[in-house]
């Protein structure tokens, strides 16, 4: 990530407005430079699964048509946000997590919005509409990636941060209308998606699950690392 930074400083007025520097750095990037000869697991497991999810079956969906209607959603949902944004922005909680959040990721640039991509979707609109492999029926694992990991779910979870920080904020009558205009824009969007996937369909791993796992991953590094060093 700081290599890609670097290569961004040169190319760009300001890295931190770039559409392709999506995150930061880590806590191992953090400890790399502590102690160099650390070794680090990251144990990110799934917290849900779907039918859907890596499935190779034909559908009769266009897989371009089913991009560009996703990212249509999330563009017209950004833009109602953007609309209430600027309504009440004045009488936000500007110490809630939530306030910098919103003015910092779930709220792009009008210009952002017209052009598509991070956060409203993992692609520009212009790469979906010419790249000539998105012209074929999509599969089933595709059409999940698209609803749930593309666009879609992806942005619809994190603009719902914008609804936590009106709901956080003072209750004015103006705050209180935007409030159910927001949650009304992403109910729409959330319906949309589902015309597309079986929202009902998920299924979600306890936490006794998911702790196991991580756990789990981590005595087998640990128990490589004594046994590379007994040898």
């Amino acid at each position: 990530m700081k290599r890609l930074y670097d290569y961004l400083e040169k190319l760009t007025p300001d890295p931190q407005d770039s559409a392709v520097l999506r995150d930061g750095a880590n806590d191992w990037d953090y400890v790399a430079e502590m102690t160099p000869q650390a070794l680090s697991m990251y144990a990110e497991t799934g917290c849900l699964k779907h039918p859907y999810d890596q499935s190779e079956r034909r559908t009769s969906t266009n897989l371009r048509a089913l991009r560009l209607r996703i990212d249509a959603n999330g563009k017209y949902v950004a833009s109602v946000l953007y609309d209430v944004w600027e309504q009440v922005k004045g009488e936000l909680d500007v110490n809630s997590p939530f306030y910098r959040a919103v003015a910092g990721y779930v709220l792009p640039p009008l210009e952002r919005i017209a052009q598509g991509g991070w956060p409203l979707s993992r692609y520009p609109t212009s790469e979906i509409v010419a790249d000539p492999l998105n012209d074929r029926f999509a599969t089933e694992g595709e059409i999940f990636s698209v609803c749930v990991m593309d666009s879609g779910l992806y942005f619809v979870q994190f603009a719902y941060q914008f609804v936590r920080l009106l709901k956080a904020s003072r209750q004015t009558q103006a705050v209180r209308m935007a409030t159910g205009r927001a949650e009304a824009v992403l109910a729409e969007a959330r319906a949309e998606i589902g015309r597309h996937i079986d929202l009902d369909a998920f299924e979600f791993f306890d936490c006794d699950t998911l702790a196991k796992v991580q756990i789990g991953g981590g005595l087998i590094v640990l128990n490589s690392i004594l046994q590379g060093r007994a040898a």
